[in-house]
């Protein structure tokens, strides 16, 4: 199985997202929220640390290539956004 390299570096308009980061681009008349700024506002700081809670479970229970995927896409974003 071939693994495609994934990364956050912001929210599409297709996505859900549960902190309606793409509405508040809008909004705002920006791309990503990373070119806010407000950036990173209160609503980014708890998405970052709501993803980070996730990985210490997923470093448990997924392989190291499967880990490192994920760390890439969802563990770095707030670093993806710089």
């Amino acid at each position: 199985m071939q693994l495609v390299e994934i990364s956050c570096t912001g929210c599409k308009p297709e996505n859900w997202c549960r902190y309606h980061v793409v509405k508040c681009c809008e909004d705002r008349g920006i791309k990503t929220c990373s070119e806010c700024s407000e950036y990173p506002c209160d609503n980014m700081r708890e998405c970052f640390e709501v993803t980070k809670s996730f990985e210490p479970k997923c470093r448990e229970v997924c392989t190291e290539e499967e880990y490192k995927q994920l760390k890439k896409a969802f563990f770095e974003k707030e670093e993806n956004l710089r």
